[in-house]
């Protein structure tokens, strides 16, 4: 079956990230990799308020896909 295969794939590694991935959900790691904050910290209602507006104010535009390299404006800002 290998012979099949191509260098690439006979080289393939897993990913550690993904071994890692699995922790991140259990309660008993504190995980400070994978970006992946308590949900109990999302402001919720002010980020469910912002993308109403977004929406209904610029829905031609929120709605459809932007330029790959993101949205000049925003990248300037930043």
């Amino acid at each position: 079956m290998e012979k099949f295969l191509s260098r690439d794939a006979r080289n393939f590694r897993p990913s550690a990230i993904r071994a890692f991935a699995k922790l991140m959900n259990d309660p008993n790691v504190i995980s400070f990799a994978g970006g992946v904050p308590s949900p109990e910290t999302f402001p919720a209602e002010r980020i469910a308020e912002i993308a109403s507006r977004v929406v209904r104010e610029n829905r031609a535009v929120s709605l459809q896909y932007g330029p790959t390299r993101g949205i000049a404006r925003l990248a300037e800002i930043l």
